[in-house]
């Protein structure tokens, strides 16, 4: 009866912890990305790609996009650098500079923020053609 007893309360444990786990992940600030995998298509070497990625704020604070890191010094990202009211949207672009590339390419960019559901992974790819 005693082990019992034990198990009883270890799940009441867990169930009040997940519980203050999953109200707080609903009252700070949530990215959400429309399409976290995007594809630019063919193009000819040397070409600016510009690949946008929409998002919105579904949490209930103000989200802060702190960084996106990109996997090589080819490719910059551009995004809000003030805060974003719950409820609205914005959008990460990722300008890819071909002039380095041949090939297939696929590539990941990391979204640091605030948001109560961590670090957000952006895959773009695509094929850089030789001129």
């Amino acid at each position: 009866m005693k082990s019992f007893n034990q198990n009883i309360r270890g799940c009441l444990l867990f169930a009040v912890l997940f519980s203050g786990y999953l109200s707080a992940q609903v009252t700070g600030a949530f990215l959400k990305v429309a399409d976290t995998k995007k594809s630019f298509g063919f193009v000819k070497q040397g070409k600016e790609v510009r690949v946008d990625f929409e998002f919105k704020n579904t949490g209930q604070a103000p989200l802060l996009i702190n960084e996106v890191k990109v996997e090589c010094s080819c490719t910059k990202a551009e995004y809000p650098k003030e805060p974003l009211a719950p409820g609205k949207e914005g959008k990460i672009t990722l300008v890819v500079d071909t002039k380095t590339m041949q090939d297939r390419q696929d590539r990941i960019a990391e979204v640091i923020s605030n948001a109560s559901n961590g670090t957000v992974r952006l895959r773009y790819k695509g094929v850089v053609l030789r001129p």
